[in-house]
Protein backbone atom coordinates (compact mmCIF):
# COMPACT_ATOMS: atom_id res chain seq x y z
CA UNK A 1 0.00 0.00 0.00
CA UNK A 2 1.52 3.52 -0.72
CA UNK A 3 1.39 6.40 1.69
CA UNK A 4 -1.05 9.08 1.12
CA UNK A 5 0.07 12.92 1.22
CA UNK A 6 -1.43 13.62 5.12
CA UNK A 7 0.70 9.82 6.30
CA UNK A 8 4.10 11.05 4.71
CA UNK A 9 4.22 14.40 7.11
CA UNK A 10 3.57 12.32 10.01
CA UNK A 11 5.44 9.01 9.17
CA UNK A 12 9.29 8.57 8.86
CA UNK A 13 11.90 6.16 8.29
CA UNK A 14 14.66 5.21 10.91
CA UNK A 15 18.09 6.82 10.11
CA UNK A 16 19.63 4.38 13.16
CA UNK A 17 19.06 1.21 12.89
CA UNK A 18 16.77 0.37 15.76
CA UNK A 19 18.82 -2.42 18.19
CA UNK A 20 15.79 -5.41 18.69
CA UNK A 21 17.88 -7.54 21.31
CA UNK A 22 18.28 -4.12 23.27
CA UNK A 23 15.95 -4.49 26.27
CA UNK A 24 15.95 -0.95 27.69
CA UNK A 25 13.56 1.86 26.33
CA UNK A 26 14.56 3.21 23.21
CA UNK A 27 13.30 6.06 20.72
CA UNK A 28 13.89 5.68 16.76
CA UNK A 29 15.10 8.97 14.96
CA UNK A 30 13.06 10.69 13.11
CA UNK A 31 13.92 11.97 9.49
CA UNK A 32 14.06 15.26 9.08
CA UNK A 33 10.73 15.67 7.76
CA UNK A 34 9.27 14.12 10.89
CA UNK A 35 10.04 17.89 12.34
CA UNK A 36 11.08 16.42 15.56
CA UNK A 37 8.83 13.86 16.22
CA UNK A 38 9.73 10.82 17.78
CA UNK A 39 8.28 6.79 18.16
CA UNK A 40 8.63 5.18 21.18
CA UNK A 41 8.91 1.52 21.42
CA UNK A 42 6.06 0.30 23.75
CA UNK A 43 6.11 -3.45 23.13
CA UNK A 44 8.22 -6.03 21.54
CA UNK A 45 7.56 -9.58 20.39
CA UNK A 46 9.40 -12.72 19.70
CA UNK A 47 7.85 -13.29 16.25
CA UNK A 48 5.63 -12.02 13.61
CA UNK A 49 3.01 -14.60 14.35
CA UNK A 50 3.09 -13.03 18.21
CA UNK A 51 2.72 -9.40 17.11
CA UNK A 52 0.31 -10.00 14.46
CA UNK A 53 -2.02 -11.93 16.40
CA UNK A 54 -1.56 -8.98 19.24
CA UNK A 55 -2.59 -6.31 16.50
CA UNK A 56 -6.10 -8.66 15.58
CA UNK A 57 -6.91 -8.69 19.50
CA UNK A 58 -6.22 -4.75 19.70
CA UNK A 59 -9.43 -4.51 17.19
CA UNK A 60 -8.64 -0.69 17.04
CA UNK A 61 -6.05 -0.42 14.31
CA UNK A 62 -5.84 -0.49 10.43
CA UNK A 63 -3.28 -1.02 8.42
CA UNK A 64 -2.20 2.04 6.69
CA UNK A 65 1.06 1.35 4.89
CA UNK A 66 3.83 -1.37 4.43
CA UNK A 67 7.54 -0.01 3.75
CA UNK A 68 10.76 -1.97 3.43
CA UNK A 69 13.54 -0.11 4.76
CA UNK A 70 17.37 -0.71 5.68
CA UNK A 71 16.71 -1.87 9.31
CA UNK A 72 13.75 -4.03 8.19
CA UNK A 73 10.07 -3.64 7.38
CA UNK A 74 7.23 -1.92 9.18
CA UNK A 75 3.65 -1.86 9.08
CA UNK A 76 2.15 1.67 9.57
CA UNK A 77 -1.51 1.20 11.48
CA UNK A 78 -4.20 4.13 11.85
CA UNK A 79 -6.86 4.40 14.59
CA UNK A 80 -9.76 2.69 12.62
CA UNK A 81 -12.27 5.53 13.33
CA UNK A 82 -10.43 7.97 10.94
CA UNK A 83 -12.31 7.46 7.92
CA UNK A 84 -15.82 6.42 9.84
CA UNK A 85 -18.64 8.18 8.70
CA UNK A 86 -21.66 9.26 10.49
CA UNK A 87 -24.87 10.38 9.49
CA UNK A 88 -23.34 9.58 5.98
CA UNK A 89 -20.94 12.53 6.10
CA UNK A 90 -17.05 12.24 6.61
CA UNK A 91 -15.97 13.58 10.46
CA UNK A 92 -14.24 17.15 10.32
CA UNK A 93 -12.01 15.80 13.64
CA UNK A 94 -9.48 13.08 13.33
CA UNK A 95 -7.49 10.73 15.70
CA UNK A 96 -3.73 11.20 14.97
CA UNK A 97 -2.93 7.83 17.18
CA UNK A 98 -0.87 5.61 15.40
CA UNK A 99 1.47 2.71 16.13
CA UNK A 100 4.11 0.70 13.60
CA UNK A 101 5.07 -3.17 14.17
CA UNK A 102 9.27 -2.36 13.17
CA UNK A 103 9.88 -6.30 11.78
CA UNK A 104 13.93 -6.40 12.48
CA UNK A 105 16.16 -7.65 9.57
CA UNK A 106 19.01 -9.06 11.85
CA UNK A 107 16.89 -11.11 13.87
CA UNK A 108 13.14 -12.76 14.69
CA UNK A 109 12.10 -9.92 17.08
CA UNK A 110 9.35 -7.44 16.26
CA UNK A 111 9.02 -3.86 17.58
CA UNK A 112 5.65 -2.22 18.39
CA UNK A 113 6.31 1.37 18.07
CA UNK A 114 3.66 4.45 18.86
CA UNK A 115 3.80 8.15 17.71
CA UNK A 116 2.79 8.82 21.44
CA UNK A 117 -0.51 10.36 20.75
CA UNK A 118 -3.40 9.04 22.75
CA UNK A 119 -6.95 8.16 21.11
CA UNK A 120 -9.27 11.33 20.24
CA UNK A 121 -12.72 9.58 19.05
CA UNK A 122 -14.84 13.25 20.07
CA UNK A 123 -16.80 13.74 17.15
CA UNK A 124 -16.30 10.09 15.32
CA UNK A 125 -18.64 7.32 15.82
CA UNK A 126 -17.23 4.74 17.28
CA UNK A 127 -20.51 2.22 17.92
CA UNK A 128 -19.38 -0.95 16.05
CA UNK A 129 -21.21 -4.36 15.23
CA UNK A 130 -24.31 -5.17 17.32
CA UNK A 131 -24.74 -4.93 20.79
CA UNK A 132 -24.06 -7.50 23.66
CA UNK A 133 -27.94 -7.77 23.90
CA UNK A 134 -28.40 -8.48 19.81
CA UNK A 135 -25.50 -10.81 19.65
CA UNK A 136 -27.13 -12.72 22.41
CA UNK A 137 -31.16 -12.95 20.72
CA UNK A 138 -29.51 -13.50 17.56
CA UNK A 139 -27.61 -16.77 18.71
CA UNK A 140 -30.14 -17.65 20.09
CA UNK A 141 -32.87 -17.19 16.82
CA UNK A 142 -30.17 -18.69 14.67
CA UNK A 143 -29.79 -21.95 16.45
CA UNK A 144 -33.77 -21.81 16.33
CA UNK A 145 -32.99 -22.54 12.48
CA UNK A 146 -33.60 -19.14 11.75
CA UNK A 147 -30.89 -18.15 9.59
CA UNK A 148 -31.89 -15.06 7.15
CA UNK A 149 -31.24 -11.59 7.70
CA UNK A 150 -34.26 -10.42 7.27
CA UNK A 151 -36.31 -13.24 8.51
CA UNK A 152 -33.88 -12.74 11.86
CA UNK A 153 -34.39 -8.67 12.04
CA UNK A 154 -38.55 -9.62 11.94
CA UNK A 155 -37.61 -12.09 14.58
CA UNK A 156 -35.73 -9.45 16.58
CA UNK A 157 -38.41 -7.06 15.93
CA UNK A 158 -41.12 -9.07 17.56
CA UNK A 159 -38.81 -9.73 20.44
CA UNK A 160 -38.52 -5.87 21.36
CA UNK A 161 -34.67 -6.04 20.95
CA UNK A 162 -33.71 -3.14 18.47
CA UNK A 163 -32.97 -3.43 15.34
CA UNK A 164 -29.38 -3.02 13.80
CA UNK A 165 -28.45 -2.65 10.92
CA UNK A 166 -28.97 -5.17 8.05
CA UNK A 167 -25.69 -5.00 6.84
CA UNK A 168 -24.10 -5.24 10.51
CA UNK A 169 -25.98 -8.11 10.79
CA UNK A 170 -24.90 -10.09 7.63
CA UNK A 171 -21.08 -9.50 8.93
CA UNK A 172 -22.09 -10.45 12.26
CA UNK A 173 -23.50 -13.93 10.87
CA UNK A 174 -20.74 -14.28 8.82
CA UNK A 175 -18.16 -14.47 11.95
CA UNK A 176 -21.13 -16.42 13.49
CA UNK A 177 -21.23 -18.99 10.46
CA UNK A 178 -17.31 -19.23 10.56
CA UNK A 179 -17.27 -19.80 14.23
CA UNK A 180 -19.45 -22.67 14.01
CA UNK A 181 -18.42 -24.25 10.74
CA UNK A 182 -14.36 -22.44 10.72
CA UNK A 183 -13.27 -20.45 8.16
CA UNK A 184 -15.00 -19.81 4.78
CA UNK A 185 -11.56 -19.89 2.76
CA UNK A 186 -9.63 -22.79 2.06
CA UNK A 187 -6.97 -23.20 -0.60
CA UNK A 188 -6.53 -26.33 -2.58
CA UNK A 189 -3.38 -27.44 -0.30
CA UNK A 190 -5.51 -26.17 3.34
CA UNK A 191 -8.50 -28.34 2.03
CA UNK A 192 -6.86 -31.65 0.89
CA UNK A 193 -4.42 -31.29 4.54
CA UNK A 194 -8.18 -30.99 6.40
CA UNK A 195 -9.12 -34.39 4.12
CA UNK A 196 -6.17 -35.73 5.50
CA UNK A 197 -6.52 -35.32 8.88
CA UNK A 198 -9.87 -36.93 8.86
CA UNK A 199 -9.61 -39.89 6.52
CA UNK A 200 -7.93 -42.39 9.39
CA UNK A 201 -10.88 -44.78 10.25
CA UNK A 202 -12.14 -44.63 13.71
CA UNK A 203 -13.63 -47.09 15.69
CA UNK A 204 -16.37 -45.38 17.40
CA UNK A 205 -19.24 -46.30 14.43
CA UNK A 206 -21.02 -42.53 14.08
CA UNK A 207 -17.68 -41.19 13.77
CA UNK A 208 -17.41 -39.49 10.30
CA UNK A 209 -14.37 -40.12 8.48
CA UNK A 210 -13.25 -38.55 4.44
CA UNK A 211 -11.75 -40.81 1.46
CA UNK A 212 -10.69 -37.98 -0.77
CA UNK A 213 -8.91 -37.37 -4.41
CA UNK A 214 -7.29 -34.42 -4.87
CA UNK A 215 -5.91 -33.70 -8.68
CA UNK A 216 -4.27 -30.68 -9.78
CA UNK A 217 -2.65 -31.91 -12.76
CA UNK A 218 -5.03 -29.64 -15.40
CA UNK A 219 -5.45 -26.05 -15.26
CA UNK A 220 -9.11 -26.81 -13.17
CA UNK A 221 -8.15 -29.26 -9.89
CA UNK A 222 -10.61 -31.97 -9.42
CA UNK A 223 -11.73 -32.70 -5.99
CA UNK A 224 -13.49 -35.90 -4.72
CA UNK A 225 -14.11 -35.70 -1.68
CA UNK A 226 -16.43 -38.91 0.17
CA UNK A 227 -17.96 -38.65 4.12
CA UNK A 228 -19.19 -41.75 5.88
CA UNK A 229 -19.03 -43.46 8.95
CA UNK A 230 -18.56 -47.36 9.65
CA UNK A 231 -21.96 -47.37 11.04
CA UNK A 232 -23.32 -45.97 7.29
CA UNK A 233 -20.87 -48.52 5.34
CA UNK A 234 -22.44 -51.36 7.20
CA UNK A 235 -25.81 -51.10 6.15
CA UNK A 236 -24.39 -52.54 2.60
CA UNK A 237 -24.69 -55.97 4.41
CA UNK A 238 -28.17 -55.71 4.04
CA UNK A 239 -28.96 -53.95 0.90
CA UNK A 240 -29.09 -55.38 -2.76
CA UNK A 241 -29.92 -51.78 -4.40
CA UNK A 242 -28.08 -48.52 -5.28
CA UNK A 243 -29.79 -45.23 -5.43
CA UNK A 244 -27.59 -42.07 -6.08
CA UNK A 245 -28.39 -38.59 -7.14
CA UNK A 246 -26.72 -35.33 -7.03
CA UNK A 247 -28.03 -32.01 -5.57
CA UNK A 248 -26.73 -28.42 -6.33
CA UNK A 249 -27.11 -24.96 -5.03
CA UNK A 250 -25.54 -26.48 -1.54
CA UNK A 251 -22.32 -24.30 -1.92
CA UNK A 252 -20.96 -21.51 -3.47
CA UNK A 253 -18.92 -23.60 -5.94
CA UNK A 254 -21.39 -25.10 -7.65
CA UNK A 255 -19.99 -28.18 -7.15
CA UNK A 256 -22.83 -31.51 -7.22
CA UNK A 257 -23.27 -33.19 -4.03
CA UNK A 258 -23.76 -36.46 -4.14
CA UNK A 259 -25.60 -38.94 -2.28
CA UNK A 260 -25.43 -42.36 -2.15
CA UNK A 261 -26.82 -45.14 -0.41
CA UNK A 262 -29.98 -47.81 -0.75
CA UNK A 263 -33.83 -48.85 -0.19
CA UNK A 264 -35.48 -51.39 2.03
CA UNK A 265 -38.86 -53.18 1.44
CA UNK A 266 -40.70 -50.65 3.20
CA UNK A 267 -39.10 -48.19 0.91
CA UNK A 268 -37.21 -45.99 3.50
CA UNK A 269 -34.04 -44.78 1.72
CA UNK A 270 -31.18 -45.59 4.14
CA UNK A 271 -27.48 -43.37 2.84
CA UNK A 272 -24.18 -45.05 3.00
CA UNK A 273 -22.10 -41.81 2.01
CA UNK A 274 -22.08 -37.96 1.05
CA UNK A 275 -19.73 -37.19 -1.88
CA UNK A 276 -18.71 -33.52 -2.72
CA UNK A 277 -16.90 -33.86 -6.66
CA UNK A 278 -16.37 -30.98 -9.48
CA UNK A 279 -18.25 -32.74 -11.64
CA UNK A 280 -21.05 -35.63 -12.29
CA UNK A 281 -19.01 -37.49 -14.75
CA UNK A 282 -17.78 -41.22 -15.22
CA UNK A 283 -14.53 -40.85 -12.80
CA UNK A 284 -16.42 -39.02 -10.26
CA UNK A 285 -19.13 -41.63 -9.89
CA UNK A 286 -16.45 -44.34 -10.06
CA UNK A 287 -14.63 -42.75 -7.70
CA UNK A 288 -17.93 -43.11 -5.08
CA UNK A 289 -18.97 -46.79 -6.12
CA UNK A 290 -15.36 -47.38 -5.53
CA UNK A 291 -15.02 -46.43 -2.32
CA UNK A 292 -17.84 -48.00 -0.86
CA UNK A 293 -16.57 -51.30 -2.39
CA UNK A 294 -13.23 -50.61 -0.91
CA UNK A 295 -14.99 -50.10 3.02
CA UNK A 296 -17.60 -53.07 1.97
CA UNK A 297 -15.28 -55.84 0.06
CA UNK A 298 -18.53 -58.03 0.00
CA UNK A 299 -21.04 -55.84 -1.34
CA UNK A 300 -21.95 -56.55 -5.14
CA UNK A 301 -25.42 -54.95 -6.04
CA UNK A 302 -27.54 -55.92 -8.82
CA UNK A 303 -30.24 -53.22 -8.92
CA UNK A 304 -29.32 -49.17 -9.92
CA UNK A 305 -31.66 -46.73 -9.02
CA UNK A 306 -30.76 -43.46 -10.39
CA UNK A 307 -31.82 -40.56 -13.11
CA UNK A 308 -31.06 -41.20 -17.05
CA UNK A 309 -27.49 -39.97 -16.57
CA UNK A 310 -25.12 -42.72 -18.37
CA UNK A 311 -22.40 -41.41 -16.03
CA UNK A 312 -23.90 -42.84 -12.91
CA UNK A 313 -24.37 -46.31 -14.68
CA UNK A 314 -20.79 -46.13 -15.99
CA UNK A 315 -19.38 -45.43 -12.83
CA UNK A 316 -21.44 -48.10 -11.30
CA UNK A 317 -21.05 -50.93 -14.15
CA UNK A 318 -16.42 -49.82 -13.81
CA UNK A 319 -17.08 -50.72 -10.34
CA UNK A 320 -18.91 -53.56 -10.01
CA UNK A 321 -20.46 -55.38 -12.76
CA UNK A 322 -21.81 -54.96 -16.15
CA UNK A 323 -24.81 -57.36 -15.16
CA UNK A 324 -27.13 -55.16 -13.58
CA UNK A 325 -31.30 -53.63 -14.17
CA UNK A 326 -30.84 -50.51 -14.38
CA UNK A 327 -34.07 -48.56 -13.10
CA UNK A 328 -34.57 -45.46 -14.26
CA UNK A 329 -36.71 -42.78 -11.99
CA UNK A 330 -39.81 -42.19 -13.34
CA UNK A 331 -39.92 -38.56 -12.41
CA UNK A 332 -37.45 -37.01 -14.79
CA UNK A 333 -39.04 -38.98 -17.50
CA UNK A 334 -42.55 -37.88 -16.49
CA UNK A 335 -41.44 -34.22 -16.52
CA UNK A 336 -39.33 -34.32 -19.71
CA UNK A 337 -42.41 -35.53 -21.52
CA UNK A 338 -44.77 -33.06 -20.52
CA UNK A 339 -42.47 -30.38 -21.92
CA UNK A 340 -42.18 -32.37 -25.13
CA UNK A 341 -45.96 -33.01 -25.49
CA UNK A 342 -45.79 -29.08 -25.31
CA UNK A 343 -45.28 -29.29 -28.84
CA UNK A 344 -48.43 -30.87 -29.78
CA UNK A 345 -51.23 -27.86 -29.69
CA UNK A 346 -54.37 -29.63 -28.80
CA UNK A 347 -54.71 -29.67 -25.11
CA UNK A 348 -56.87 -32.95 -25.52
CA UNK A 349 -54.26 -34.87 -28.02
CA UNK A 350 -52.05 -34.12 -25.24
CA UNK A 351 -53.64 -35.00 -22.33
CA UNK A 352 -54.66 -38.28 -23.98
CA UNK A 353 -51.06 -38.70 -24.82
CA UNK A 354 -49.66 -38.19 -20.74
CA UNK A 355 -52.36 -40.65 -19.66
CA UNK A 356 -51.54 -43.24 -21.96
CA UNK A 357 -47.51 -42.99 -20.54
CA UNK A 358 -48.77 -42.87 -17.32
CA UNK A 359 -50.60 -46.30 -18.12
CA UNK A 360 -47.70 -47.56 -19.43
CA UNK A 361 -45.56 -47.17 -16.23
CA UNK A 362 -48.30 -49.28 -14.49
CA UNK A 363 -46.47 -52.46 -16.36
CA UNK A 364 -46.06 -55.32 -14.41
CA UNK A 365 -43.71 -57.38 -16.21
CA UNK A 366 -40.87 -56.75 -18.60
CA UNK A 367 -42.91 -58.51 -21.17
CA UNK A 368 -46.37 -56.45 -20.45
CA UNK A 369 -44.17 -53.48 -21.01
CA UNK A 370 -43.26 -54.27 -24.80
CA UNK A 371 -46.19 -55.56 -25.70
CA UNK A 372 -48.19 -51.82 -23.89
CA UNK A 373 -45.42 -50.28 -26.15
CA UNK A 374 -46.15 -51.66 -29.54
CA UNK A 375 -49.94 -50.92 -29.15
CA UNK A 376 -49.30 -47.31 -28.02
CA UNK A 377 -47.01 -46.41 -31.23
CA UNK A 378 -50.00 -48.07 -33.24
CA UNK A 379 -52.41 -46.46 -31.67
CA UNK A 380 -50.77 -42.89 -31.98
CA UNK A 381 -49.70 -43.62 -35.82
CA UNK A 382 -53.30 -44.15 -36.31
CA UNK A 383 -54.32 -40.83 -34.56
CA UNK A 384 -51.48 -39.28 -36.63
CA UNK A 385 -52.84 -40.39 -40.25
CA UNK A 386 -56.39 -38.94 -39.00
CA UNK A 387 -55.13 -35.73 -38.14
CA UNK A 388 -54.16 -32.75 -39.96
CA UNK A 389 -50.73 -32.68 -41.48
CA UNK A 390 -49.47 -29.89 -38.73
CA UNK A 391 -51.14 -32.66 -36.46
CA UNK A 392 -50.09 -35.59 -37.72
CA UNK A 393 -46.03 -34.19 -37.69
CA UNK A 394 -46.42 -33.13 -33.63
CA UNK A 395 -47.51 -36.43 -32.84
CA UNK A 396 -44.78 -37.92 -34.79
CA UNK A 397 -41.92 -35.48 -33.37
CA UNK A 398 -43.41 -36.87 -29.51
CA UNK A 399 -44.04 -40.73 -30.51
CA UNK A 400 -40.36 -40.62 -32.02
CA UNK A 401 -38.59 -38.55 -29.09
CA UNK A 402 -40.54 -41.15 -26.43
CA UNK A 403 -40.01 -44.45 -27.95
CA UNK A 404 -36.28 -43.59 -29.19
CA UNK A 405 -35.69 -42.17 -25.36
CA UNK A 406 -37.89 -44.05 -23.30
CA UNK A 407 -38.61 -47.30 -24.78
CA UNK A 408 -35.02 -48.16 -26.13
CA UNK A 409 -32.77 -46.04 -24.60
CA UNK A 410 -33.74 -46.15 -20.99
CA UNK A 411 -36.60 -48.33 -20.30
CA UNK A 412 -36.39 -48.79 -17.02
CA UNK A 413 -39.16 -46.75 -15.52
CA UNK A 414 -42.00 -48.70 -15.13
CA UNK A 415 -43.31 -50.64 -12.12
CA UNK A 416 -41.98 -53.73 -13.25
CA UNK A 417 -38.97 -53.57 -14.56
CA UNK A 418 -37.53 -54.64 -10.91
CA UNK A 419 -39.59 -56.38 -8.88
CA UNK A 420 -38.92 -55.98 -5.17
CA UNK A 421 -37.60 -52.35 -5.74
CA UNK A 422 -38.68 -49.19 -6.35
CA UNK A 423 -38.92 -47.08 -9.75
CA UNK A 424 -38.21 -43.51 -8.53
CA UNK A 425 -35.77 -41.96 -6.56
CA UNK A 426 -38.28 -39.88 -4.00
CA UNK A 427 -37.10 -41.06 -0.57
CA UNK A 428 -33.01 -40.03 -1.86
CA UNK A 429 -34.43 -36.58 -3.28
CA UNK A 430 -36.73 -36.22 0.29
CA UNK A 431 -33.42 -36.63 1.76
CA UNK A 432 -31.57 -34.30 -0.15
CA UNK A 433 -34.26 -31.68 0.30
CA UNK A 434 -34.04 -32.53 4.42
CA UNK A 435 -30.17 -31.38 3.59
CA UNK A 436 -31.17 -28.06 2.05
CA UNK A 437 -34.18 -26.90 4.39
CA UNK A 438 -32.44 -28.23 7.79
CA UNK A 439 -28.87 -28.13 7.58
CA UNK A 440 -27.96 -24.95 5.29
CA UNK A 441 -31.54 -23.61 5.01
CA UNK A 442 -31.16 -23.04 1.31
CA UNK A 443 -28.28 -20.70 1.92
CA UNK A 444 -24.94 -21.67 -0.27
CA UNK A 445 -21.66 -22.24 1.86
CA UNK A 446 -17.88 -22.26 0.97
CA UNK A 447 -16.85 -26.10 0.16
CA UNK A 448 -14.52 -25.18 3.48
CA UNK A 449 -17.55 -25.15 5.73
CA UNK A 450 -19.80 -27.10 3.73
CA UNK A 451 -17.07 -29.97 4.48
CA UNK A 452 -17.83 -29.39 7.88
CA UNK A 453 -21.53 -29.55 7.62
CA UNK A 454 -21.00 -32.57 5.44
CA UNK A 455 -19.28 -34.32 8.72
CA UNK A 456 -22.12 -33.01 11.33
CA UNK A 457 -25.06 -34.55 8.40
CA UNK A 458 -23.56 -38.23 7.96
CA UNK A 459 -22.81 -37.99 11.81
CA UNK A 460 -26.39 -37.49 12.60
CA UNK A 461 -27.66 -40.06 9.84
CA UNK A 462 -25.49 -42.55 11.46
CA UNK A 463 -26.47 -41.83 15.12
CA UNK A 464 -30.44 -42.33 13.82
CA UNK A 465 -29.38 -45.60 12.75
CA UNK A 466 -27.68 -46.67 16.34
CA UNK A 467 -30.18 -49.18 17.65
CA UNK A 468 -29.91 -47.37 21.27
CA UNK A 469 -31.12 -44.30 19.80
CA UNK A 470 -34.07 -42.93 21.22
CA UNK A 471 -35.47 -42.03 17.45
CA UNK A 472 -34.08 -45.67 15.72
CA UNK A 473 -34.38 -45.89 12.09
CA UNK A 474 -34.69 -49.68 11.39
CA UNK A 475 -33.56 -51.16 8.22
CA UNK A 476 -36.69 -53.45 7.45
CA UNK A 477 -35.55 -56.65 5.44
CA UNK A 478 -39.37 -57.67 4.64
CA UNK A 479 -42.32 -55.61 3.63
CA UNK A 480 -44.85 -54.33 6.79
CA UNK A 481 -47.81 -55.07 6.14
Amino acid sequence: MSDSSDLEETLYEDDIPYDTEDHAEATVQPLLRGKGRTHETIGKFSNANEADDFMKSEGGWTLKSRNETSEGRKDFYTCKFNRRQLNRERPTARCLALVCLHFADDSLNVALLSNGALHMHNGLPTDRGLSDEQKESVGDIYASSIQRPKLLLNELLHCGIPEPKITRLKAYLTALRQKKYRSSKATFGKLYQWCIERSEIPEDMDTPFVQQVFDDSDMTPKIRILFTTKRLISSTTLASNVHADATYKLNWNGYPVIVTGCTEKSGRFHPFCLAITTAETDTDFAFIFSTIKSLATSFNPSILVADCADAIANGFSSTFSNDFVRVNCWAPVHRNMQKQLLTIRSEKLRSQFALDINTLQLAHTVNSFNKAVTLFAEKWDAIGEDSSETVKRQIEQCLQHFVKEYCDRYPGWFEGHAPGHPSHNNALKSMNNVIKTEYTMRSRLPVAQFANMACTIVQDWSQSRNPEAVNYIPFDSEALI
